[in-house]
């Protein structure tokens, strides 16, 4: 079975469950993400994905980052992170600080900051990309890369796509998005044997669509009804 991965968006220091609104639309309910990855560890989850949102719209901010790594000590979960990282430092910032896995913005101008992967394995230090590189990430030593699926649902095309760029390249791919139902997380299961392993979800893991996640309502109404209340 692939590993669905639920997401966190971050903004200002805040958090919010990861949504594809622009910054206009962010919610500013800073919540309690401590909290968060709790609840989210206590219905079982293997990894969570943490997106930078402040890098997206100015340089990647310290503070975000340090407060990123004091998250990663409050769970025993790996936690895996993307922003805009503008240097090597900033990489082993959040590295060294405990989160797990970085995803990197594969770009001709940011292929000097794969150069931690020597030190801290391909494992750790990952690429992510809106479309597909037009240079071999292979050649920095990168064996996995985030692609973001923009549409709600992935098309068998863009599947098909994929997996002939996994194959090709020797490389993992973890999708952010495009899995929004029951469904469609079957139809990229069904790629796994293909380099496609893992997903990342967005606002539909918290609008409860899957229908394990509706056993879990019914389970916790029943025994921590405090939790629904």
């Amino acid at each position: 079975m692939i590993l669905p991965i639920p997401s966190i968006l971050i903004n200002n220091n805040c958090r919010f469950p990861a949504t594809s609104a622009t910054s206009s639309a962010v919610s500013e309910d800073c919540g309690d993400t401590t909290n968060l990855l709790g609840l989210l560890r206590r219905e079982n989850s293997k990894s969570v994905h943490i997106h930078c949102y402040d890098s997206d719209i100015s340089v990647p901010d310290r503070a975000n980052i340090s407060q990123i790594c004091k998250w990663t000590k409050c769970v025993d979960i790996p936690i895996s992170l993307f922003c805009k990282f503008e240097s090597v430092e900033q990489c082993r910032m959040a590295l060294d600080g405990g989160v797990y896995r970085i995803f990197i913005e594969a770009t001709n101008a940011n292929k000097a900051l794969f150069a931690p992967v020597s030190e801290y394995t391909s494992s750790r230090v990952c690429a992510y990309s809106d479309t597909l590189p037009d240079f071999s990430l292979a050649d920095f030593g990168i064996k996995r890369i985030m692609l973001n699926v923009k549409s709600d649902s992935v098309s068998d095309d863009t599947l098909a796509e994929f997996a002939h760029y996994a194959k090709e390249n020797k490389i993992r791919i973890t999708l952010l998005g495009g899995v929004n139902s029951p469904e469609d997380l079957w139809r990229v299961n069904s790629m796994k044997k293909f380099g496609i392993d893992s997903v990342v979800l967005r606002e539909n893991f918290y609008q409860n669509c899957f229908p394990c996640q509706n056993l879990w309502r019914i389970c916790e109404a029943e025994l921590e009804p405090e939790i629904i209340e």
